[in-house]
């Protein structure tokens, strides 16, 4: 990524590339949401699993919301080999100290709730930069749409209380059998 943290967006030079690109960023945040929900249920840290498949499942539902508002037109099929930017670590989190087997939901909902903010920041640049006004306002519309998200986030932040300090801390950690 450059050194703004804004992906180098000058590869989407079309609204069906764009909403495309968001699709397949919502579909990869769903598969990763999907995998912190299995590794944390394997932990038994069963409420931030269920929290990371409802993170999984809101992805999903923002994939389908981009695609239908294509309006029945193409979209380019983009795979992940054919990445041509780093949009797709915008969801992911910030590096491997983010995801601890005894997280608590409050940093689950803080996760969700920094790469929202990161996406935002992409749409927001996009609707300002874009040299197409179409795509611009797609970019716009997007952006919208994700503050939404981010405000949901908020709220739930504040049902969670903040974690103490030694919250990493594991009276009983786990061992490997030999």
């Amino acid at each position: 990524m450059n050194a703004t943290h804004v992906p180098d967006s000058d590869v989407i030079q079309t609204v069906q590339e764009l909403i495309a690109y968001t699709c397949a960023m919502e579909l990869e945040a769903a598969n990763h949401y999907q995998e912190l929900a299995d590794q944390m249920e394997v932990h038994n840290n069963l409420e931030v699993a269920e929290l990371f498949r409802k993170f999984s499942d809101l992805s999903n539902q923002l994939k389908e919301h981009y695609i239908s508002s294509s309006k029945g037109v193409e979209l380019p099929d983009i795979v992940p080999w054919d990445y041509r930017f780093e949009c797709i670590e915008l969801l992911r989190s910030d590096n491997t100290s983010d995801v601890h087997y005894l997280m608590t939901p409050y940093h689950a909902v803080e996760l969700a709730l920094r790469c929202k903010k990161r996406l935002v920041e992409f749409f927001l640049h996009l609707s300002e930069n874009h040299h197409d006004e179409d795509t611009r306002q797609t970019a716009k519309d997007f952006k919208e749409e994700q503050a939404k998200h981010i405000s949901i986030l908020v709220q739930w932040l504040a049902e969670y209380p903040e974690p103490d300090e030694d919250w990493r801390e594991d009276q009983d950690p786990p061992t490997l059998q030999e």
